[in-house]
């Protein structure tokens, strides 16, 4: 993430369009050769934004062996990094989303979905509907309005950045520059928010972050700041890491740092790095009163190069024949947040927790690099949410960012409720989830007000900002990415659910989604009863396995095992006690991990068969639970029972002919194994478990 507080030094122009197009004419060359898995085929590769010599992904192979597409990869890459510099903190989350559905829309959008290219080779159908998606995608990315990412304040207004960072003495060589000087940035810093040298009359900026890459002084010195694109554990800003004259450096990332560790208590700069990529916030070039001045910025934020609660510096030095001396040196972030923050909101981290669990890993589709990259942009932005909430809150006024943030926040409610609707598991743990939220929003209010001192409103607003991107984060991963976002109401839009829901808010007003849903939430037997004339119609069709199922072929007896009553009933008119879903999965699997005896018992006495096994399964979209199955093939009832149950549950099975110690899964694990999982058996009845199921208990 890249907001105010890191811009000191982040020129927005960074790669042109036309310097885009320009890089990317270079890339029809091959530059390494992909061997597919069968080790039959050796292709070409070309130039894309990533290393093409072992391609992670179906797409990846497909951009890799065709000039033109990855010619398109590096294009949309490099328009996607300048795009994220030019957004402000909300525009960024939203463009990272977009483009993670864009990305996986492909799969099904351009037929990739279960082909192999050493299989079938490149498929010409979709070659020409990647290359369609990326030229769309091309369009969509250049005509994308920015934000700017450093917006001046009314007069009127100290600009939020002055709340955290401050010039302040540390050690002043020639004090009286060092005191004009230090008087004058704090007051670029309150009202614009940036240290852009432009503001000041008297001070001409001659190269640097906020001006052209190189100059050539009065005496015929050529002097170059260098800068370089930090990448993704930079955030993707244009730092500064170097001084050039006349092509020899006189100024490196280890510059500052090494003044720094003179100082007495040195603290986080002691490893001798300026920031967490060897580079700085800025470097500016000015010309006072005919002397050459460097101003050198240390990174601010989550990118600090001191530790969590020290002071990154800045420091000031002349540059003459003689060589560079140093001047001024301040400490610059003067009020350091509470070391380990998120430790101390328990609640907080217990529903990211369970957010966690819901969303689940990100999809097998999107490279690792990918992942990575959306994990450490996502820190960033929660730390700077958490540690400095003026700054967001900040952008979210001026930019009139909350009605769009509002309605991302209702989608993402939306996504969790269908989510919860999948089946038994997702249910229990979206029980878990909705009560969590008022709590963990009401401690982040209230830690807002206690270690950063804001005012009631604004800890409000802070704590929104937080539980909305976590919450936007978890949702990305649980909705389907065939289907494009919704388009933005814009201004108007009025927010459909509070920011912190209770539990039983999202439900409010919505009528069952069929048969399934009215089982999956126990509804009342009329309600059911009624569904099942309905979904049946007549006795011909009473448990025809095609009707009433959910998600990933969820049957009906599996979202009613929490209900012996009602499991029952549904027996008793039909339904197949061995039907399954997508994976491989049985009502009796379900009963085993919902932990319900008598649903067991039912199941079993209507001929449940209890040595039937899952199948490999995964599915974009459908959140951690379901693909955690998924990716456990070979399973059996007994196992979900040795996991999830009680004795009397692993007892029945074994009554029912589950002989099956010695069985293992397609991984391995046996129901002796999965005994260590269990969280219900204690003390007597784990030691029988052991001694029914394992063979050396």
């Amino acid at each position: 993430m890249i907001n105010s507080v890191q811009i000191m030094g982040n020129k927005l122009h960074g790669v042109t369009v036309l310097a885009l197009v320009a890089v990317t004419a270079c890339s029809s060359a091959p530059r390494a050769v992909v061997t597919p898995e069968d080790g039959k085929t050796v292709v070409p590769s070309y130039l894309a934004s990533y290393y093409c010599s072992s391609p992670e992904t179906r797409l990846q192979t497909y951009v890799c062996m065709d000039s033109d597409l990855a010619a398109g990869d590096l294009l949309l890459h490099e328009l996607l990094v300048h795009q994220l510099r030019a957004q402000d903190q909300a525009g960024r989350a939203a463009l990272l989303t977009s483009t993670r559905r864009w990305k996986l829309g492909l799969y099904r959008r351009c037929n990739l979905e279960g082909r192999t290219v050493a299989d079938e080779g490149l498929q010409p159908a979709s070659l020409g509907c990647l290359k369609q998606a990326f030229k769309e995608q091309e369009d969509a990315l250049k005509a994308m309005p920015s934000t700017e990412a450093v917006q001046a304040e009314s007069t009127l207004h100290e600009h939020p950045l002055a709340a955290y960072v401050a010039f302040r003495q540390a050690q002043f060589i020639e004090p009286a520059l060092c005191n004009v000087l230090t008087s004058k940035i704090n007051g670029l810093l309150a009202r614009y928010g940036d240290l852009d040298f432009g503001h000041v009359s008297e001070w001409k900026e001659m190269a640097g972050s906020h001006g052209p890459p190189s100059v050539r002084t009065a005496d015929g010195h050529l002097l170059e700041v260098l800068e370089h694109d930090s990448g993704p554990y930079g955030g993707y800003q244009l730092r500064a890491n170097g001084l050039l004259r006349d092509g020899k450096p006189v100024l490196d990332d280890q510059t500052v740092p090494n003044w720094v560790k003179t100082l007495p208590n040195a603290g986080g700069d002691a490893g001798g790095t300026s920031s967490q990529t060897r580079d700085y916030g800025g470097i500016d070039v000015i010309d006072l009163d005919a002397r050459v001045l460097i101003m050198v910025t240390q990174t601010w934020g989550y990118y600090a190069s001191a530790a969590r609660g020290e002071s990154p510096h800045a420091a000031l030095y002349e540059l003459d024949n003689l060589g560079l001396h140093a001047r001024c040196l301040w400490r610059t972030y003067t009020t350091p947040p509470v070391a380990q923050a998120l430790r101390e909101l328990p609640q907080f981290r217990a529903l990211e927790s369970v957010l966690e669990s819901a969303a689940g890993p990100d999809s097998i589709h999107l490279p690792p690099d990918d992942r990575r990259d959306a994990g450490l942009l996502y820190r960033n932005a929660q730390w700077d949410m958490i540690h400095m909430p003026l700054l967001g809150i900040g952008e979210a006024r001026r930019n009139d960012r909350w009605p769009m943030l509002r309605q991302r926040h209702d989608e993402a409610m939306e996504a969790i409720f269908a989510w919860s609707e999948r089946n038994v598991p997702c249910k229990q743990l979206y029980r878990r989830l909705m009560p969590l939220i008022r709590v963990a929003y009401a401690e982040l209010k209230s830690a807002f007000q206690a270690t950063e001192g804001l005012r009631p409103e604004e800890a409000q607003e802070a704590a929104d900002l937080v539980l909305m991107a976590s919450f936007a984060r978890a949702a990305e991963r649980l909705q389907d990415p065939g289907q494009p976002l919704p388009e933005l109401v814009g201004r108007s839009y009025r927010a459909v659910y509070d920011v912190a829901p209770a539990p039983g808010d999202l439900e409010r007003e919505r009528i069952y989604g069929g048969l399934h849903s009215a089982l999956l939430n126990r509804a009342q037997p009329d309600v059911i009863f009624d569904l099942m004339r309905q979904t049946w119609g007549n006795s011909d069709r009473i448990g025809d396995p095609a009707l009433g199922r959910g998600p990933a072929g969820d049957t009906v007896l599996m979202a009613a095992v929490r209900s012996p009553i009602t499991l029952g009933r549904l027996l008793e008119a039909g339904a197949n006690a061995n039907d399954r879903n997508s994976w491989g999965k049985t009502a009796l699997m379900g009963a085993a991990q919902a932990n319900q005896l008598e649903s067991v018992r039912l199941l079993l006495n209507f001929n449940a068969d209890p040595t039937l096994r899952t199948s490999s399964w995964y599915a974009d979209g459908a959140g951690g639970l379901d693909n955690s199955e998924g990716a456990h093939p070979g399973r059996t009832a007994m196992m979900y029972a040795a996991t999830y149950a009680q004795l009397a549950i692993i007892e029945a099975l074994l009554t029912h002919g589950a002989q099956e110690f010695k069985t293992s899964d397609d991984q391995g694990a046996t129901p002796c194994s999965l005994l260590d999982e269990n969280e219900i058996l204690q003390g007597a009845e784990r030691a029988r478990a052991r001694m029914l199921l394992c063979v050396n208990p």
